[in-house]
């Protein structure tokens, strides 16, 4: 159960007496705030489900730069993402990119991380050192690589409010390893 439904289930069960607006047995009615909160919520987890392929593989491009280059930041990622998003849309579009003026490390993240869109695109890597992705991905269409660029910098956002510089970067890294380690073992037993 995630945390969320938990929290509807609290909220729809209310406690006491039935609050006035209370629906069948005593349960107070969600605001529309409330529908709104968990209705966005509902549809950023089943994004997560949908494209867990498409959004590892992004994940594992950013992890292969943060193990070579561990003074990386969530910023530094941040950064990185902002251009590969203004070239996926340059690239839509038919204009050339902007000019972002990334940092060596940022420009590693930016080169790793746009390869791996490629490959959601149907695109081959050109090898090199990668972390492999346990997940089976789709040919994408543009905007869906876009759409799972941001929700990886939604979630770089989120972690960085709650951790500091490398908040993302630590949770990402604990999260791939627990996959690795997993699928380790179900191909051993």
């Amino acid at each position: 159960m995630k945390w969320f439904d938990k929290l509807r289930g609290l909220v729809r069960r209310g406690g006491g007496a039935a609050p006035a607006g209370a629906g069948a047995a005593g349960q107070r009615q969600l605001s529309d705030a409330e529908r709104a909160y968990f209705e966005r919520a509902d549809r950023e987890v089943e994004f997560e489900k949908r494209y867990m392929g498409e959004l590892c593989e992004l994940e594992a491009a950013i992890m292969t730069v943060f193990r070579a280059e561990h003074e990386l930041t969530d910023r530094q990622v941040d950064n990185a993402l902002e251009a590969v998003l203004d070239g996926l849309k340059a690239k839509e579009l038919g204009r050339a990119p902007r000019v972002f003026n990334l940092t060596p490390r940022e420009q590693k993240v930016y080169e790793h991380v746009w390869e791996a869109c490629e490959v959601l695109q149907g695109g081959e890597p050109r090898g090199g050192e990668r972390l492999p992705n346990p997940f089976p991905i789709r040919v994408c269409e543009v905007p869906l690589v876009v759409e799972c660029v941001k929700r990886v910098r939604k979630s770089i956002a989120h972690w960085q409010k709650r951790g500091g510089a490398q908040a993302y970067l630590e949770v990402a890294a604990e999260h791939l390893g627990r996959v690795y380690r997993m699928l380790a073992r179900e191909r051993q037993g």
